[in-house]
């Protein structure tokens, strides 16, 4: 269940959710462009085990790096 964040943005961070929306193929909010703008920035170790844990909860992720570690 996603948390709802209600918050205030420059222009400039609209204007990128606008331009994520238009690239991501069935963007269906501006959240959903949040979070890919979000995921896309955090490079740390400790976002990149985050990320990584919460992707493998995800069914369809676990199931392709699963097939993609097989010979």
């Amino acid at each position: 269940m996603k948390s709802q964040l209600n918050v205030r943005v420059t222009p400039v961070c609209m204007d990128l959710i606008k331009l994520e929306r238009k690239t991501i193929p069935g963007c269906n909010s501006d959240g959903e462009a949040l979070e890919a703008l979000v995921y896309r920035a955090s490079t740390s170790p400790q976002a990149r085990t985050l990320i990584t844990q919460a992707a493998m909860k995800e069914p369809l992720f676990a199931a392709a790096l699963e097939a993609a570690k097989k010979p």
